[in-house]
């Protein structure tokens, strides 16, 4: 099975190409804070070290 090549997830924490500067809450329970925001090709189940 080939994995979509448009598929991504997005990782809040301590590393990753793009720093957050900013979250606004817009409605529900808020996310964890995180510095900087990583994504990986695909879906993934298990979350790399560093994560929010």
């Amino acid at each position: 099975m080939n994995p979509n090549p448009r598929l991504f997830s997005f990782i809040g924490g301590t590393e990753g190409p793009w720093e957050i500067l900013e979250t606004r809450l817009i409605k529900g329970e808020g996310l964890p804070a995180a510095k900087r925001l990583n994504y990986v090709a695909g879906n993934t189940s298990t979350l790399p070290e560093n994560t929010v």
